[in-house]
């Protein structure tokens, strides 16, 4: 499907009219909301995500944008400790897009403030306890990029397909007996893609 996406994505995009600028096909304006699936990876299990994102148009044919999302996964490798996976992801995207009123294709690049919650199983942090008193497992906030392969629909609906890769440091805090502290770091890096659905509310035409 992902291999259909982009080649529908290249057809549409720069093999149609070059709109001049007072027939732009988006918007000046709009509120996007999204849902759709993130991929699996090392660390964690695929899940559901949600977002929400301004886009506001520059100049024909660019626009930027600000998003805000939220994913839900389960760590459930052989290589990390099982737990409930959220994760939250602050992203500004600039956007180069071309084509017509019923099919718009766009190409994105863009940074991403990724910060991961990890929630461990009961279980599992009762047994980190007992054989390494590990009181704390965390990702801290962590910067990184992403690619969007866009297709816009009678200029109301979206599919998207985003590559984002973040190396965020995994830390792990243990309290030992005779109160020292121990804090461990390993560089983890999370490449995903996902496929999201849309709907564009426009705020200024």
């Amino acid at each position: 499907m992902l291999t259909a996406l982009l080649i529908t994505w290249l057809t549409a995009a720069p093999l149609y009219p070059l709109n001049p600028v007072e027939q732009d096909t988006v918007n000046y304006m709009n509120l996007h909301f999204t849902a759709g699936l993130c991929g699996p990876n090392h660390i964690s299990s695929a899940g559901p995500i949600v977002s929400v994102k301004y886009e506001y148009l520059l100049h024909h044919p660019f626009i930027v944008r600000s998003s805000f999302e939220y994913g839900f996964s389960r760590m459930q490798t052989r290589l990390y400790p099982k737990g409930d996976f959220h994760n939250t992801t602050y992203a500004a995207d600039f956007l180069y897009y071309r084509g017509t009123n019923r099919l718009t294709g766009y190409l994105g690049l863009g940074f991403v403030f990724s910060k991961n919650y990890l929630q461990l199983d009961k279980e599992v942090a009762d047994s980190l306890w007992r054989t390494e008193y590990v009181t704390a497992v965390s990702m801290p906030l962590h910067i990184g990029y992403r690619l969007t392969f866009g297709l816009r629909m009678n200029q109301f609906f979206s599919i998207e397909v985003i590559i984002t890769d973040v190396r965020p440091k995994l830390v792990t805090t243990s309290s030992y007996p005779n109160n020292e502290i121990g804090i461990r770091k390993e560089e983890v890096r999370i490449q995903t893609v996902r496929l999201t659905f849309g709907y564009l509310i426009p705020l200024k035409r």
